[in-house]
């Protein structure tokens, strides 16, 4: 047989069911979906615009805030890599290090949960003290977070929490501020407002930044602090209720102070006037340390326990 071959003929067009499957208003096509109605939001990192954030209506405005938050904080780490890599690759690995042992010190033992938990309880304490000591205790809080510093005799770095920073409050000492004579009132009081409102997120911001860094021990002392009664409070954190150090530092020092002030002195006194001065600054540091737990503590203590209720106040 003689190899076929293929006819000139067009080929005939086969009927197909592709029309009636997908022509308009087949009952197995889908319709589109409805337009959504959103509100845009324009995020912004230093005043320069990085797009929108497209929000449906209805959503928890603190959901919206916690969401630009996390946006806004890469583009801080962003931005301090890239600070700290200009200083050198060695550099940004210890930097690295330090931020990772810093924030793992709990060892992953206070969860988001808790931690808000914790945060909620805390700004309770703090605004049940402003009710009672209004002025004098948003300055007094103020002072306990602003001393959470580190310093020498050289270098005064800044404190652990960032929000907290100087200078002072000028709000005034009376619980009721009072203006000086010909002053603008409304000028004071909206300066006195937005005082509390600086405290009230130095507060949240604070205790975080304790959690942040705390140990495990920390961590156990932040849960028995939040449970922890009157009589609990005023035993553990008066101030001068408890001391720190083992021995009476004044003890050390002034054998130190009686032996450097001699006028002839022997190598034996030397060394050992050297050794009571070195250990009673050491015990005298540890008696007068405040740690970021115990200053949390001195707040509640203050709250609950130092400023008397409103209706009893003198």
């Amino acid at each position: 047989m003689s190899p076929s071959r293929k006819s000139d003929r067009p080929r005939r067009t086969r009927r197909t069911h592709a029309a009636r499957r997908h022509r308009p208003g087949s009952a197995s096509s889908s319709n589109p979906p409805p337009a959504v109605e959103v509100t845009a939001i324009p995020i912004k990192f230093d005043g320069r615009s990085a797009g929108e954030l497209l929000v449906i209506p209805g959503t928890d405005q603190e959901v919206v805030a916690r969401a630009i938050d996390q946006l806004a904080a890469i583009s801080a780490w962003s931005r301090l890599g890239a600070e700290l890599a200009s200083l050198g690759l060695d550099r940004l690995e210890i930097a690295a290090r330090a931020a990772l042992a810093t924030v793992s010190a709990a060892g992953g033992s206070v969860s988001t949960e808790e931690e808000a938990a914790i945060a909620a309880w805390f700004r309770g304490i703090v605004e049940e003290a402003l009710r009672r000591g209004r002025g004098h205790a948003g300055r007094a809080i103020w002072f306990i977070f602003a001393g959470d510093d580190r310093c020498d005799p050289y270098v005064n770095r800044p404190a652990r929490c960032p929000v907290v920073e100087e200078p002072a409050p000028t709000i005034g000492c009376e619980p009721e501020p009072t203006p000086a004579e010909g002053a603008d009132l409304a000028a004071h009081e909206q300066a006195s407002s937005d005082f509390l409102y600086q405290l009230g997120a130095a507060a949240d911001d604070y205790i975080r930044a304790v959690i942040a860094g705390a140990t495990d021990d920390d961590v156990l002392e932040l849960r028995k602090l939040m449970n922890a009664d009157d009589a609990a409070l005023d035993a553990v954190y008066r101030p001068f209720g408890a001391s720190f150090a083992e021995t009476d530092p004044a003890e050390h020092l002034e054998c130190a102070r009686h032996l450097l002030t001699r006028r002839h002195l022997s190598n034996t006194d030397a060394c050992r006037a050297i050794e009571e001065w070195a250990f009673g600054s050491r015990e005298a540091a540890l008696d007068h340390a405040l740690t970021p737990v115990f200053r949390v503590g001195v707040v509640a203590w203050l709250a609950r326990v130092a400023l008397r209720p409103e209706e009893r106040a003198a």
